[in-house]
């Protein structure tokens, strides 16, 4: 299992982070998705056999939410 901090800057509102959770959440290997809106921030436990960071990243910059920084977490 894999922890990461992703930075996304066009986090905003509550709406950005339903929106970030909802197409991240059903996906195959995600674990949990917690997004810190006022640090913009999406903090992801995921499991890495199953799904890779970038298509995490890919999904989100389909959504309008690009990943500018990874960190571990």
């Amino acid at each position: 299992m894999s922890k990461v901090v992703l930075d996304i800057p066009e986090i905003s509102c509550e709406h950005c982070s339903q929106a970030i959770t909802k197409v991240l959440q059903p996906e195959a290997g995600v674990k949990q998705v917690r997004v810190d809106v006022p640090t913009q921030k999406v903090h992801l436990e995921y499991d890495e056999g199953t799904i890779s960071l970038d298509r995490v990243k890919e999904i989100l910059a389909e959504e309008e939410y690009p990943v500018e920084a990874v960190a571990q977490a």
